[in-house]
Parts: structure tokens; C-alpha cells; sequence
């Protein structure tokens, strides 16, 4: 065999490992990304079936029917679910209590079960002069996720 057959030779077997080496990187490489998505839809997946909530007190401006009072400002404690889930079995604790048995709350409006994507629900506060300026909320639900929910955090009021 002349030098120039050899070489050719050669040549052609470390193209042929070359191109044989960059295949199996190739494939290695798409496997990962097969994997990457494969959770990624699965997060995706999990967070159509999650509730996500969350409290907030705001204030409510109106304006007055009595000529002397310009405006009436009323305080609400506003929970809202912005997951893409519906919350359900919601249970509210205000300062540890259940709202019914809270001060600041009505007894009769302070009832939450069930919480849909995007919505809100608000209840009036009434807050006595001298009383704490924080409210300790939690929330906890459940929702389609299996994953119990919860909210937890000190309000300004």
C-alpha cells in the first residue's frame, strides 16, 4: 500500500471516531434537554393545580351622605388567590383567632371556604382607638395540588 493510500486511510478512520465522538455528545445533549422540558411541564403542570393566597388590609374610601363628614375611609382585611387554582377549606387566623372570634371583625361576614382563581374576598375591620397598629394573619387551604397552602405574615394596619 503506497503512503498516500495510507494516509487517506488514516485521515478517514479519525473522521469517522471524530464524527462517531460529536454524535454521541449530540445525543447526550438532547437527552438532557428531553429531561429539562420533561420537568419543566411538570412544574408547569403543578402550578395549574395550586392556589396561591395571599392578605392585604386597604383602605376604602367613599364619599359621606351626612353634609358635615366629606369622606368615610373604611379599613378591609382583602384576600386574594392569584394562583390558577381554586382554594378551598380556607381557614383564616387573625392575631390566632378565627375572624368570628377576632375584635376588628364582624362576626357575621367573616366566613371564607372557597376561593377562586383571581378572585378576592374582603371583610370590614373595625379597629377601637389605642388598639396595635399589626395584625398577625395566616392563611391555610387546600387545592388541587395536594400540597397543603399556607400564608403567614404581619399586616400594618
Amino acid at each position: 500500500m503506497d503512503p498516500i493510500s495510507l494516509l487517506a486511510l488514516l485521515v478517514s478512520v479519525a473522521s469517522l471516531a471524530l464524527s462517531w465522538r460529536i454524535g454521541a455528545q449530540q445525543t447526550q445533549l438532547q437527552a438532557r434537554l428531553v429531561d429539562v422540558e420533561a420537568v419543566r411541564e411538570e412544574d408547569r403542570l403543578r402550578e395549574t393545580k395550586r392556589a396561591s393566597l395571599i392578605a392585604s388590609v386597604v383602605r376604602q374610601i367613599t364619599p359621606s351622605s351626612f353634609p358635615t363628614a366629606r369622606t368615610l375611609v373604611d379599613q378591609l382585611l382583602c384576600v386574594a388567590n392569584s394562583g390558577r387554582a381554586q382554594a378551598r377549606s380556607i381557614t383564616i387566623l387573625l392575631d390566632g383567632k378565627p375572624p368570628s372570634e377576632h375584635e376588628f371583625t364582624s362576626r357575621n361576614d367573616a366566613k371564607l371556604s372557597v376561593l377562586g382563581p383571581g378572585a378576592e374576598a374582603k371583610f370590614y375591620l373595625s379597629i377601637p382607638f389605642g388598639s396595635s397598629l399589626l395584625l398577625h394573619v395566616e392563611l391555610a387551604w387546600e387545592d388541587e395540588s395536594a400540597e397543603p397552602g399556607r400564608w403567614v405574615s404581619e399586616l400594618t394596619l
